[in-house]
């Protein structure tokens, strides 16, 4: 039993649940979460010139890999993200995405924990299960452990808000 409990997707959904869930704790934990946000903000910050790098090589990578093939080149759309240059390439949008649901998660926290905007923190939590569930269907056919751990997500944050109405 321990061990399905602790399963590699299953340990993302209680990473983001307990401490949801946690909201109903005698003693919150404001300050530590207020560094969480502050780190997650710095670490997003530090991260944007790096994924702008990993986007521009993803392109190149991609652009010379098919400029090898042999024979005309035919039109693929799933490659189309490769070619342009508006938005990011599949695997550096993913990297941006997780970084952007990490960072909902920490603001979603610090704001149930200083009870600033119950309403709006009950509404970011809907939208970050959405979020959360819409990366791991993104992710699991490349990361064949994750399978299903989109519904488990949006059922463990389903939870999560039932606590978070008690607060308001």
């Amino acid at each position: 039993m321990f061990r399905r409990l602790c399963s590699k997707p299953l340990l993302l959904v209680w990473a983001i649940v307990l401490p949801l869930l946690g909201g109903g704790c005698a003693n919150v934990p404001t300050a530590e979460l207020k560094v969480f946000r502050e780190s997650v903000v710095a670490a997003n910050t530090a991260a944007t010139p790096i994924l702008d790098d990993l986007s521009v090589a993803e392109r190149k990578t991609k652009q010379a890999i098919v400029g090898r093939q042999r024979g005309a080149a035919a039109f693929v759309w799933q490659d189309a993200a490769y070619f342009v240059d508006i938005g990011d390439p599949p695997a550096t949008a993913i990297f941006r995405r997780s970084h952007n649901v990490l960072d909902r998660l920490s603001d979603v926290l610090y704001g149930i924990a200083t009870g600033a905007n119950v309403k709006g923190d009950i509404d970011g939590v809907e939208s970050l299960a959405v979020e959360s569930a819409g990366l791991l269907a993104e992710l699991s056919p490349a990361v064949p452990a994750l399978g299903g751990a989109d519904a488990a997500v949006k059922g463990a944050f389903a939870i999560a808000r039932g606590g978070t109405t008690s607060i308001g």
